[in-house]
C-alpha cells in the first residue's frame, strides 16, 4: 500500500486478521507483536508487564473498542518444542489477559487452517487432513493448557469450511463448589435483589474459573429482554466482591499453577430460554462479564466447558446428552448458539488433595472472518500511541473554565459544581450507561445554575489542602523529546506532601524549600503527635495506608509520600539530596499517568528484584516466598506474578483518581494485613514496598528506563545514559546506607566537598 510505505510510524507495523465468533470479536495478532521469552505462563507476564501499551492499542479506541477480544499467536512454547502442541496463543480483552477463550480458539482454529504462511504458523504443513470426516485437527498451547481443536475442511483439506462447526476439546474442567451460599453486604447490593442478603451460586473450571448464578437469584426474572443496564450494574458490584470473596478463594485454588487460580469471570444462567439449533437434548441462555464489564457476545466457550462441567457433578448430564448453549445474540438471530457434550471422564486432585470429578468437554461453535488490518502508530500521534477508552478519558473538568461566560456560582454552591462531568467512574459501565450519565450530569449542572447562579457574588473556593495555581510547565526540555503537558493554565490543584517520621527526624527542610505543599507528618513513634498510628508495624506502609484510609473522602489531587529525612541513601540525586528531587518533580506528569516512582535508577529493585513463585525461604528480605504468601492474602484471587520489580524505596506520587479506583476495605484489608501478620517490621515493610505500584495499577514488573524516567517525573531530559538503568551523572549505589556525619559537605573520606560544584566522590 503506497500509503503506508510513505508515512513516518514510530515502531513496527502489527498485522491483525478479524474474526467474530457469535458477534464476539477475536483480533488475531500473527506479525508485529515483540518476541517474548519463557514457558507460556512466562511470556504471557512478559506481555503484561513490558508490552501492556502494545494490547491497549490493538484492543482499546481509536482501533478497538470495549468489546475487543485478541489472540496473539505464539509459534513457539514449551509443549510446541516438546511436540505435544503445534503452536501456542495469549488471548486479550480490554483489561489485559486471559487464561482460555473457547471463541477464540474457534477462530483461531479457521486461521490456522487457512494460512499456510509458515513464518505465522512454522508447522502447518505438519497438520493431518482426514479426508473421511473432511477435517484438520491441530493442538493449541494455552495458558490453561492444551486444547485440541478440529477444523472442518473443504474437500481438498487446503481451507477451512465456514458452514460446518469448529470444535475443540477443554482442559479437565471440574466443579469445585456447588451451591455455595454467600452473604452480601448492604454497600454491595443492587436494587432487583431487593431485601435478600445473601445468594447461592457456583464455582466452576473450564480453563478459568466462572461464578455461575441463576438469573432469578439475582432479582431477575428471565434473560428475554433483559435490561442490560440493570445487569452490568449488579455485575460492577458483585464481580469485584467475589473475586475477594474467602470462601470463593478457597475454593478456585487451582491444582497445578497458583496463576490460574483467580474468579476471571460471572455468568448469569437462565436454563429456561434459548434458541434450540435442533439435534440437541436442551438449551439455555448465559450472560457472561469479565475484565472491566466486558460482556461477552458469544456463549463463552471455556465457560460452557464449566457449565457442563457442574451439570456432570450435579447428576444433570451424562455422555452422550448434547446441549446447546445461547448468548443474547444467538438468540436475537436465531444462529450462533455454541453446542457441547461431555467427551471424557476423569478426576482430578485438588490443593486439598481431594478428588474431585473431572470431564473434558467438546464444545463446538462458527467463527467467520471480518477483515485484515495493518496497524501503525505516526510518529506525531499522541493520541492513539497506546489507546484509551473513554472510562478512563473522563477527567476532571474546569468548570470555573467551562462556565465563564455564565455568572459565578454562590460560595456554597462551588464545591458541588467543581466535580467531574462525566459520571462512570474506574468500572467502566456500558456506553448505554455512560449516555445516560452524561445526559444526567448535564441536567444536573443545568439545573443548580438556575438553583444557584442567578446572582453573581464574589468568588471563592473551599479546600482543605494547600493549592497552588499552575501556570504552565515547571521545567523544558532541552533535547527534543517529549516534555509533560502542562497543567491547564487556572487550574487550581489540591497537593499534599505525606510524610512517615519519627520524633528524632528534623522535617524544617518540607517547610523552608516546599511551603506551597500541604504537609501531612505523622510521628509514629510519638502517641501524643497530631498525626500518628495506632500501630508502628511495617515501616512507612502503615503511615501512607492511615494517611488514605483517614482521608479517602476528602483526598487531594496529588500527593507525594516520601520519608522524612533530606538526605537518605536511596534519594535519585548525586547528593541524596531530597530537595532537587522534589522541586525538579514534574507534578503534570504525575496528573496524566496517576502513579509514578520517584526514584529512576534501577539498581536495587529493577529490572526484577522478586521471584515469588521460585524464590526460596531465606531469613531475608529478598525472600520470594514470604512475598508469595504476603501477596496472595493482600490481593486474593490475583494470579502470583513469576517476576517482582520496580526501582525502591517505597517514595512515590500518585492521584486522588488513582487512589480512589480501590474501594476504601481494599486499603483497610492491606492495613489490617500489615497489622496482624507474624512477619517481622522488614518483612512486612518489603512486601508493601514492592507492591505499592501493582496497588495503583501498575503490572508486577514496572521500570521505565531511567533515560524516559528522569525526563518525565524530573523534566532532566538532556541526560546521557548508557543503558537502560542509569544515566551518568545521577545515582551511584553509595557503600553504607547511612551517610557519613556532616554529609553533604563531608564525603565519605571526611574529606570536604561543595555540593555546589561538581558530583561527590563516589
Amino acid at each position: 500500500m503506497d500509503v503506508l510505505s510513505s508515512l513516518r510510524t514510530n515502531g513496527r507495523q502489527v498485522h491483525c486478521i478479524d474474526m467474530h465468533t457469535t458477534g464476539e470479536p477475536t483480533r488475531i495478532i500473527y506479525s508485529g507483536f515483540p518476541d517474548l521469552e519463557g514457558s507460556l505462563l512466562s511470556k504471557r507476564d512478559q506481555a503484561k508487564n513490558q508490552y501492556d501499551d502494545i494490547r491497549k492499542r490493538l484492543m482499546s479506541e481509536p482501533r478497538g473498542h470495549d468489546g475487543m477480544y485478541g489472540a496473539i499467536i505464539i509459534p513457539e512454547t514449551e509443549l510446541v518444542l516438546s511436540g505435544e502442541a503445534d503452536i501456542g496463543v495469549l488471548f486479550t480483552h480490554n483489561e489485559g489477559y486471559s487464561t482460555m477463550c473457547g471463541h477464540a480458539t474457534m477462530a483461531l482454529g479457521r486461521f490456522l487452517v487457512d494460512t499456510h504462511d509458515l513464518n505465522v504458523f512454522p508447522k502447518r504443513e505438519t497438520l493431518k487432513f482426514d479426508a473421511d470426516s473432511q477435517s484438520i485437527k491441530l493442538n493449541l498451547h494455552a495458558p490453561c493448557g492444551l486444547i485440541r481443536v478440529t477444523v472442518p475442511t473443504t474437500p481438498d483439506g487446503k481451507k477451512s469450511d465456514p458452514s460446518r462447526s469448529v470444535s475443540f476439546l477443554s482442559v479437565p474442567s471440574f466443579a469445585p463448589a456447588v451451591q455455595l451460599k454467600i452473604s452480601i453486604p448492604p454497600e454491595v447490593r443492587w436494587p432487583e435483589l431487593g431485601t435478600r442478603d445473601s445468594i447461592v451460586l457456583d464455582l466452576s473450571y473450564g480453563g478459568a474459573y466462572y461464578a455461575l448464578i441463576d438469573i432469578e437469584e439475582l432479582g431477575f426474572k428471565t434473560l428475554k429482554d433483559v435490561d442490560l443496564d440493570a445487569t452490568t450494574r449488579c455485575s460492577q458490584k458483585l464481580l469485584p466482591y467475589l473475586k475477594t470473596h474467602p470462601e470463593i478463594i478457597s475454593a478456585i485454588q487451582h491444582p497445578e499453577d497458583p496463576r490460574l487460580s483467580f474468579l476471571y469471570s460471572i455468568m448469569m444462567v437462565d436454563s429456561k430460554t434459548g434458541f434450540n439449533p435442533g439435534d440437541v437434548d436442551g438449551t439455555e441462555t448465559g450472560l457472561c462479564y469479565f475484565a472491566d464489564s466486558q460482556i461477552d457476545r458469544s456463549p463463552t466457550g471455556s465457560c460452557v466447558a464449566a457449565r457442563v462441567a457442574l451439570a456432570y457433578e450435579k447428576g444433570l448430564r451424562k455422555p452422550g446428552q448434547r446441549w446447546a448453549y445461547n448468548s443474547l445474540v444467538s438468540n436475537k438471530f436465531g444462529a450462533g448458539a455454541f453446542t457441547a457434550e461431555i467427551a471424557g471422564e476423569d478426576s482430578i486432585t485438588d490443593t486439598k488433595e481431594r478428588s474431585i470429578r473431572s470431564v473434558v468437554a467438546k464444545v463446538g461453535g462458527q467463527a467467520f472472518y471480518t477483515g485484515a488490518m495493518t496497524f501503525i502508530v505516526e510518529d506525531e500521534d499522541v493520541v492513539s500511541s497506546s489507546g484509551f477508552t473513554m472510562a478512563d478519558s473522563l477527567v476532571p473538568v474546569n468548570t470555573t473554565e467551562l462556565f465563564d461566560f455564565l455568572p459565578e456560582p454562590h460560595p456554597s454552591c462551588y464545591p458541588i459544581v467543581n466535580t467531574m462531568l462525566f459520571c462512570g467512574g474506574v468500572q467502566g459501565p456500558r456506553r448505554r450507561s455512560r449516555e445516560k450519565a452524561i445526559l444526567v450530569t448535564m441536567f444536573i449542572i443545568g439545573a443548580l445554575y438556575f438553583l444557584f447562579f442567578a446572582k453573581k457574588s464574589e468568588h471563592r473556593k473551599f479546600v482543605s489542602h494547600n493549592s497552588l495555581s499552575h501556570e504552565g510547565s515547571q521545567q523544558n526540555s532541552h533535547s527534543g523529546q517529549a516534555s509533560p503537558s502542562p497543567v491547564p493554565k487556572s487550574q487550581t490543584l489540591e497537593k499534599d506532601l505525606v510524610i512517615a517520621s519519627m520524633k528524632k527526624d528534623d522535617v524544617s527542610w518540607l517547610y523552608d524549600n516546599f511551603p506551597e505543599w500541604h504537609k501531612s507528618i505523622y510521628v509514629v513513634d510519638d502517641k501524643q503527635a497530631e498525626l500518628t498510628v495506632d500501630l508502628n508495624k511495617g515501616r512507612e506502609s502503615m503511615v501512607y495506608l492511615t494517611y488514605i484510609i483517614d482521608n479517602y473522602d476528602n483526598l487531594p489531587d496529588a500527593m507525594l509520600f516520601i520519608h522524612s529525612q533530606r538526605y537518605q541513601w536511596h534519594n535519585d540525586d548525586p547528593y541524596y539530596d531530597g530537595v532537587p528531587m522534589l522541586r525538579n518533580f514534574q507534578l503534570p506528569y504525575l496528573l496524566k499517568q496517576g502513579y509514578v516512582n520517584l526514584r529512576c535508577a534501577w539498581v536495587l529493585g529493577c529490572p526484577v528484584e522478586i521471584h515469588p513463585l521460585t524464590d526460596t525461604h531465606r531469613d531475608d528480605v529478598h525472600a520470594g516466598e514470604y512475598f508469595k504468601t504476603g501477596f496472595m492474602e493482600l490481593f486474593p484471587g490475583v494470579e502470583v506474578p513469576e517476576e517482582v520489580g520496580v526501582s525502591c524505596c517505597a517514595q512515590f506520587g500518585v492521584t486522588r483518581s488513582k487512589v480512589l479506583e480501590r474501594p476504601k476495605s481494599d486499603y483497610l484489608r492491606f492495613r489490617k494485613w500489615l497489622a496482624e501478620t507474624p512477619l517481622q517490621d522488614d518483612l512486612s515493610g518489603r512486601i508493601m514496598e514492592y507492591s505499592w505500584h501493582m496497588i495503583f495499577g501498575k503490572g508486577p514488573v514496572y521500570c521505565p528506563t531511567a533515560e524516559e524516567c528522569y525526563c518525565k517525573v524530573f523534566g532532566l531530559c538532556d541526560l546521557s545514559c548508557p543503558n537502560q538503568g542509569d544515566c551518568a551523572g545521577r545515582y551511584v549505589l553509595p557503600p553504607f546506607s547511612s551517610l557519613p556525619e556532616g554529609w553533604p559537605y563531608k564525603g565519605w573520606k571526611g574529606q570536604d566537598q561543595d555540593p555546589t560544584k561538581g558530583l561527590p566522590e563516589a
